[in-house]
């Protein structure tokens, strides 16, 4: 028994939609890294796959390129600063179709924000209006500092080690029963002479991302299995295809290997790493 007291209200059901929206599916997961350049090109190759996409923070840039094939995100997690960007947030949950927002209660929890884009609509934030307006597109976590407490556990079960955003998103993707994940644009940091984010669509330095990518190699195998344990879920197969990836813990994979598999026509020509 899991003990979801201390988040939302009724966050079993909110796990429960987001079960229904991954609908045991494969989830792909766009990330800003540079290497995701390569999917612009090919992305209606995935045309016409059965794929729940999940999107991370300054998400809409990343967006654009599923809508060349009709798709949009159905999942987004934003908890870094998500005020900065709460034109794009209020955009995500006010469609009229069913998603889902992933963040940190407190990292709404405001007076009264100005909008930077009002292109939209929104006139302002209120944190009070918003989870009223939009209660069931909802689900928070807890981040808690890095420290000796195995987390997540029976009584905290979506508290995280506080770190990158993709580190948590990650593991909510498995609760969320993915048949698998494909992550593209993981680059944990700089790779060869790609730029760094994807038309600038991410956030910190280079160092900042070396760091992250040190603390998620050591950390994820760890929180990966405890996931798993605590929801009574089997392994899930992760793929990273940023073949040259500073993230280690996942293989990594080429875009024709991906596109396979994610296809049904893996013969197990193309190598991971």
């Amino acid at each position: 028994m899991l003990n979801f007291s201390q988040y939302h209200p009724d966050t079993e059901k909110r796990i429960e939609k987001l079960r229904l929206l991954v609908n045991k599916r494969p989830v792909v997961i766009l990330l800003p890294g540079g290497s995701i350049a390569e999917l612009q090109p090919r992305i209606e190759e995935l045309r016409g796959c059965d794929i729940c996409y999940f999107g991370l923070n300054q998400f809409r840039g990343l967006e654009e390129i599923l809508e060349r094939i009709g798709q949009q995100f159905s999942v987004v997690m934003n908890s870094a600063d998500p005020v900065k960007f709460i034109d794009s947030v209020l955009h995500f949950v006010s469609r009229q179709e069913d998603n889902l927002l992933i963040s940190e209660r407190t990292s709404f929890i405001t007076e009264k924000v100005i909008l930077s884009d009002a292109s939209f609509g929104f006139k302002g934030f209120d944190y009070k209006d918003f989870f009223e307006q939009y209660n069931d597109k909802l689900l928070f976590f807890i981040a808690v500092p890095r420290n000796d407490q195995i987390i997540p556990n029976e009584d905290e079960p979506l508290h995280f080690m506080a770190q990158n955003s993709f580190s948590i998103l990650l593991p909510l993707a498995v609760i969320g029963q993915a048949s698998k994940v494909f992550v593209f644009g993981a680059d944990g940091g700089r790779i060869g002479d790609l730029d760094l984010y994807f038309k600038g669509y991410g956030r910190g330095s280079e160092g900042a991302l070396n760091q992250c990518a040190e603390t998620f190699n050591e950390t994820m195998p760890t929180i990966m299995d405890r996931v798993c344990t605590l929801y009574g879920l089997n392994q899930v197969d992760i793929y990273n295809c940023s073949v040259h990836s500073n993230l280690t813990p996942f293989p990594r994979i080429t875009y024709d290997e991906a596109f396979a598999r994610l296809k049904g026509e893996y013969n197990g020509n193309n190598q991971t790493t």
